[in-house]
This record gives C-alpha cells, structure tokens and sequence, in this order.
C-alpha cells in the first residue's frame, strides 16, 4: 500500500482525524490566551493548517512503522496491508492512541 493509499483508508475508516484536529484546536485556542506581545495569537487558518501539519505527521509515522513491517508487496499489497491491520488490531490501537493523546 502507498502512503497516498493508507492515508485514505485510515480516514475513511476512523474518525481519529476529527478528534485530533478537535484536540487540537482545543489547545492552540488555550494556547492563544497565554500569548501576548511578542508571541502573535494564532488565527483559526493558521490553527487548522498548523493542525493538518501535525495529523500528517503522525500518519507518516505510522505509515512508516507499517511500511517496515510489510514492505510494499507486487500483487495484493493493499490487501495485505489491510489483512494485517485487521488481525493485529493496529486501527483499533491507533484510535485509541489519538484518543488519549494531551497535547502539551
């Protein structure tokens, strides 16, 4: 499976983007009562992208631990991939992981 491909398929089958970027903004809106001066207020664009940005990352890396353990197979790659997610229990894992996430 290609990074394209996985990034897909973990969106549309979890809603662990929605509760990240949630968190997300959560925190920079916290955040922005502590900044004063020189430290500008983040606008909601900047919160968004900023928040897009770090849910990439954290695709990327699991995309990366995945990719380390099966590779990218010739024939059936996203079949194995998805076969392996299922009985491994990574989905329901990874859910987990971004709901108890606190951001810092």
């Amino acid at each position: 499976m290609q990074y394209q491909e996985f990034k897909e398929w973990l969106e549309n089958n979890s809603n662990s983007k929605h509760i990240f970027l949630i968190k997300w903004k959560d925190y920079q809106i916290s955040k922005n009562s502590k900044r004063t001066g020189k430290t500008k207020k983040w606008d909601n664009d900047k919160i968004i992208r900023t928040g897009e940005e770090e849910w990439k990352k954290i695709v990327t890396n699991t995309y990366q631990k995945l990719k380390s353990h099966l590779g990218i197979p010739k024939y059936n790659g996203y079949q194995e991939w998805i076969d392996f997610i299922a009985k491994n229990e990574i989905l329901e894992s990874f859910d987990n992981s971004i709901l108890e996430i606190e951001l810092e």
